[in-house]
This record gives structure tokens, C-alpha cells and sequence, in this order.
């Protein structure tokens, strides 16, 4: 087996194998020896305590033995002000230190639906759209009751809250909304599986003179497969901006 079934076996393997990856790397690359940081049990209490919220048993099973790693990412950002600069930002959200970025991210996926709503977005089960704000903005808060909690990951990915449920799936909600895992597992190869070599075969490309890695038959099967999961979902409200 490529890599284990079972979802615990997984988690450890997977930091087992991304830890070994990043201990090989060049002295220049920023995650060089870069290790997970879990959490424990009273710790994630804290947590959900101090935010008010609920991790579902994938997230709390993920942040036990991942979390986040012990190096901010050197990122490329722009404003208006400063124009391009070179900023570290959190790779996988630190629950106990990056407070001002988990906070604004909790906020991020009303207001990005909300700004798409200003510019002609609308979910037609929702019925005619409103001619003034004040009328969509109040379809829409209401409509958002029934959402359940999304609590972020990495970047503008969030882990669905489905504290009743034995998975939860991943979106990426940016200027439009995308599952990104059925679940923490299929997300976790999905989005940094690259690190572990052994998942892709490599073949090198004459043309543009480098290495080019394709998943492996039974890689590409599971995320073949979960993505056929993925189209079968029904989460309220986020399934609706879907498509």
C-alpha cells in the first residue's frame, strides 16, 4: 500500500514523511528542517473555548499530530501602500500564535460571499434576488444560520465543522468557493503531497530541462475517487455557490 488507510496511521506517516523530506533539503530552502507542532487534548479545549467554536474529530485527530510547522512561509504580497513586499505568513495556521490572521479568516468566508453578492453573484434556489442591500443582506444572513462552522487550515482553505460526523471535508473559498478534500486526508495529499517523493513517479522533460513528477496509478485512483465523493456532498448553504 502506497500509504495507510486508516486515517490516524496516516496522520503519522504523513508527518513522518514530510519531516524526513524537509530534512534533506538545501541550507537556501525556508522549510528546511521544518517540524510539525501538535496540540494537546486541554490545549485543543482552550482553543475552542477562547474562539468559540467546535473541531469535528478529523480536525482534532489532525491538530493531536500535525497542527502546523515551526516556520512562518516567506510569501509575496502586494497593497496599495507598499506595493510588492516579502512578508512571513503562516503555512498551516498555529491556533496558539497567529490569533490576528485565525480571526480574520473566521470572518473571510461571509465577506468573500458577500462581495460576490455585490457584484451579481446568486444562488437561484434562494429565489428572485432583492432589489435593495438591506433586503439581500438580510436573505443572505439568514440563509448563513444554517451554515455550519468553517474553521481555517491553511491559506483560505477551511475544514468544515461537522462535530457529529466521522470526516470533514475541505473548501477553498476565495473569489469562488472549491472543494479541496473530501476529507483532511484526501486535502492533506491534495495540497502538500508533493513533499512526499515517493507518491509520483518522475520523468525528465528534454524541452524544458527538469524533472516533472506524476502521481502514482494508486494516488491518482484515491484522489479520482474522492473527488466523485466530493460531487456527492451536501453541506448547507456552501454547497449552493458550488458548481
Amino acid at each position: 500500500m502506497l500509504f495507510p488507510e486508516d486515517y490516524i496511521d496516516f496522520l503519522k506517516w504523513f508527518k513522518e514523511q514530510t519531516e524526513f523530506y524537509w530534512s534533506q533539503l538545501e541550507e537556501n530552502e525556508w522549510i528546511l528542517n521544518a517540524k510539525w507542532q501538535p496540540l494537546s487534548v486541554s490545549e485543543i479545549l482552550e482553543i475552542e473555548k477562547k474562539y468559540k467554536i467546535q473541531f469535528s474529530y478529523e480536525h482534532k485527530e489532525f491538530l493531536k499530530i500535525l497542527h502546523c510547522i515551526d516556520k512562518m512561509e516567506p510569501r509575496m504580497l502586494y497593497n496599495e501602500e507598499k506595493g510588492e513586499y516579502l512578508a512571513d505568513r503562516p503555512f498551516f495556521y498555529n491556533w496558539q500564535k497567529d490569533e490576528k490572521e485565525i480571526r480574520e479568516m473566521l470572518n473571510s468566508p461571509y465577506n468573500n460571499i458577500d462581495v460576490g453578492i455585490q457584484y451579481g453573484g446568486w444562488v437561484k434556489s434562494w429565489g428572485e434576488k432583492p432589489s435593495t442591500i438591506d433586503e439581500i443582506e438580510s436573505v443572505l444572513k439568514e440563509k448563513y444560520k444554517s451554515s455550519p462552522q468553517l474553521l481555517p487550515i491553511f491559506g483560505h482553505r477551511f475544514v468544515v465543522s461537522l462535530p457529529n460526523e466521522n470526516y470533514s471535508p475541505v473548501l477553498s473559498i476565495y473569489t469562488d468557493v472549491i472543494y479541496y478534500g473530501e476529507n483532511i486526508k484526501h486535502y492533506l495529499l491534495h495540497e502538500i503531497g508533493y513533499y512526499i517523493k515517493k507518491l509520483f513517479d518522475y520523468g525528465y522533460d528534454e524541452e524544458d530541462h527538469c524533472f516533472y513528477g506524476n502521481p502514482k496509478p494508486e494516488l491518482l485512483a484515491y484522489k479520482l475517487s474522492m473527488i466523485e465523493k466530493c460531487k456527492k456532498l451536501n453541506i448547507p448553504f456552501w454547497s449552493d455557490w458550488i458548481h
